[in-house]
């Protein structure tokens, strides 16, 4: 065996090994491509979650922040009222207590007027008369005012009352809300975590698949290189055969231009020999 054949026998061999080589790698990059692109459709998909989450994050925060000046509005309402309850009651205290219940008052005062009216009287019976009615109808009065305030007051406290019943609904709500907020949150930060988690794993396939296409580029270069070494060889193996069947044509040609020069005979063959070897100017 010539070197050239024992140098193309290396040669494919080594062709055969790098090709079996990149086959395995190209199978690995299909592997972590395919990998690497699921994990990038996980973390698209959580992206899309964690949106959809911090936009209901926001809504409650905007929620509750409304609730909270409701439920200031609502407490500033409260301090009204209740100034108001305590402003009724000074009133109330202010106002003299009467001494005879409104019926008995009332009742005295019809029966003046029909004294005053049925039964004759001098003018000092007249005087005490209307004198004692206009002290009735003071005390009437007080007592007027005293349930115009206790009505005020039973109004301002079911308005008061109402006010809290709003209030105690507004933190309940509120509570509610928060305790939503808080479950968000929490599944924010589990879902920043898994993503953080995809990502980086995501990551680490996608570099080595970077460094797996850096190894196929290497061995396709490898490949080419060994492909063109190979096709030299045959270009040069091929110019040597060609030199050799000239060499032969060459030395068989002029065998038979010898042949003539003596007067001998030729064949058919050699005198082909005899008109290729001029042709190719090797004669």
């Amino acid at each position: 065996m010539s070197k050239l054949e024992n140098r193309r026998g290396i040669l494919v061999s080594k062709l055969r090994e790098v090709s079996a080589r990149r086959r395995n790698l190209l199978e690995d990059i299909r592997r972590l491509r395919k990998k690497r692109d699921e994990l990038n459709e996980d973390a698209r998909r959580i992206v899309e979650e964690l949106k959809a989450l911090r936009t209901g994050y926001r809504r409650l925060r905007s929620e509750i922040s409304s609730l909270r000046v409701k439920l200031k509005e609502e407490y500033a309402r409260l301090k009204e009222v209740r100034d108001l309850i305590q402003r009724v009651r000074l009133k109330m205290e202010e106002v003299a207590k009467p001494k005879t219940p409104l019926k008995k008052l009332k009742n005295r005062m019809e029966e003046l007027e029909w004294v005053l009216q049925t039964s004759p009287t001098d003018l000092e019976m007249e005087r005490r008369i209307a004198s004692e009615i206009a002290e009735l109808q003071v005390e009437v009065k007080a007592h007027e005012k005293i349930r115009e305030l206790k009505q005020d007051l039973m109004r301002l406290r079911a308005v008061r009352e109402a006010i809290k019943l709003r209030i105690n609904s507004i933190k309940s709500r509120i509570d509610e809300l928060k305790d939503e907020r808080d479950r968000v949150r929490q599944a924010i930060t589990e879902l920043e975590e898994r993503y953080k988690t995809v990502r980086e794993r995501a990551d680490g396939f996608h570099h080595a698949l970077v460094e797996k296409l850096n190894e196929a580029k290497t061995l396709r270069a490898e490949e080419r290189a060994i492909i063109e070494e190979l096709k030299r060889m045959e270009l040069e193996e091929r110019k040597m055969a060609e030199e050799k069947a000239k060499a032969v044509l060459a030395e068989l040609a002029r065998r038979a231009l010898d042949k003539l020069r003596n007067g001998g005979k030729v064949t058919v063959e050699e005198l082909k020999a005899i008109a290729e070897a001029e042709d190719m100017g090797v004669i």
